[in-house]
């Protein structure tokens, strides 16, 4: 009985304090005093309450914003970047223009950020008979004009540049001058001046990209968006030698003596070239049409056997990509890309290419040459035709840097892709 009258008397006194805490907390929020008391603690006991109150919610939701808009304009470039790397993250620097002065600065010596020298005949060993220009300095030249007219801004880059810190570095010229290396200097000034956060672009002319082995490696190089001439990168685009003007009248379709031809040496990516001759010249007996292969020092001579064929095979070189499909295209002709088995085709304009020209694999050849002869001439003029009205737009250097910097700044009028990058340099 003790027990059960003692337990009664806990549960009444703990009840009677609820009560109590209960009435005190109610007499505090209904006194003005202590409601302006209360709210003083939190910075909203003044006449403003509701105000301040407001104030600092929008204040913070725009904080949000800016940090939102400030990260969202990196998706073009973390959405191609991606494809290699899929968790990777990037932060536009705050200091953009200070650290473009920079890498200019730091890499001085190796002719970053400036135009450059000029006549090109003669400065550097010819290839191929040419010293260039060579499609990066193109694209530095322009970008140069284009930094004259910026202000101190840092967010005036991304009007040309998108979200990007350009890399304005003429690769195959130092590459090229310094015994087809990139000298260990150069690599460690570069490296020297990278942030491993900041989203870059380059544009490279040589077959091997910006890649030198071990020492500069665009994989390890995650935030680099290489757009590649030669064959490894993210982004295809022409790979030029001299400039070709594209003939006033071509010749009629049904007119041509060869259905294919090939005008250019049988060397630099190991047996393709020649296995790609004797597949295609035992199928022309096969079914009875015309191939022509050659190698003409003579300009003229391999110009005019190309405009005398349907189509023209443009097989890869060292590099996955080769001189002679902007050749042909210029010409307002087919390209025929013949990559290597196992390898990946390396097109400018992928999708738009599969309008105007073709890709096959080495082992293909026979299946792919079949196909053309089945292809009435009308077909195969409508494609040409499609070629000789983007001339200017895609097969020229001027055209190429407009595309380029459409694709940085996300417009739509960039006919440019993005893909993963491949598993080896070539």
């Amino acid at each position: 009985m003790m027990r059960y009258t003692f337990f009664l008397l806990l549960v009444v006194l703990l009840a009677f304090q609820k009560w109590q805490t209960d009435r005190s907390s109610l007499i505090h929020v209904s006194d003005p005093a202590n409601v302006e008391k209360s709210a003083g603690g939190i910075g909203l006991g003044d006449a403003n309450t509701s105000e301040n109150l407001s104030a600092s919610l929008s204040l913070k939701r725009t904080r949000r914003a800016k940090d939102t808009d400030s990260n969202s304009h990196l998706e073009p470039a973390l959405s191609c970047l991606r494809l290699t790397t899929p968790h990777l993250k990037l932060q536009y620097p705050l200091d953009a223009i200070a650290h473009l002065s920079e890498i200019g600065k730091t890499l001085t010596a190796w002719g970053a950020n400036r135009p450059p020298q000029k006549p090109y005949e003669g400065s550097e060993k010819p290839y191929a008979g040419w010293s260039g220009p060579w499609i990066e300095d193109t694209w530095m030249q322009h970008s140069a004009d284009v930094l004259k007219t910026l202000g101190s801004d840092d967010n005036s880059l991304r009007t040309h540049f998108g979200p990007f810190i350009p890399l304005l570095i003429p690769f195959l010229h130092i590459w090229i001058t310094s015994g087809n290396r990139y000298p260990s200097k150069f690599v460690d000034a570069l490296e020297s001046v990278l942030r491993p956060e900041v989203p870059y672009i380059t544009v490279s002319q040589n077959d091997q990209g910006m890649d030198s082995g071990s020492r500069l490696s665009t994989l390890a190089h995650t935030n680099i968006l290489v757009l590649s001439a030669g064959g490894y990168g993210h982004v295809p685009i022409p790979l030029f030698i001299r400039e070709i003007q594209p003939p006033e009248k071509p010749k009629p379709m049904g007119n041509r003596t060869y259905l294919v031809s090939y005008m250019g040496s049988m060397g630099h990516a190991n047996d393709l070239r020649p296995n790609m001759k004797t597949r295609t010249q035992s199928l022309s007996k096969d079914l009875g049409f015309k191939s022509s292969f050659g190698f003409h020092k003579n300009r003229s001579k391999w110009i005019d056997v190309m405009r005398d064929s349907k189509v023209s095979l443009c097989p890869r070189g060292y590099g996955r990509s080769s001189f002679h499909i902007v050749e042909a295209l210029q010409l307002g002709l087919i390209p025929v890309h013949v990559y290597r088995d196992l390898d990946i085709e390396w097109i400018p304009y992928r999708t738009l290419f599969t309008k105007f020209g073709f890709s096959c694999s080495e082992k293909n050849v026979g299946q792919f040459v079949e196909r053309i002869a089945a292809m009435s001439d009308t077909e195969l003029e409508e494609r040409e035709a499609l070629i000789r009205r983007m001339h200017r737009s895609h097969f020229t250097q001027d055209g190429v840097v407009e595309q380029i910097e459409a694709f940085m700044t996300g417009n739509s009028s960039s006919d440019l892709e993005c893909q993963k990058l491949p598993q080896t340099v070539r």
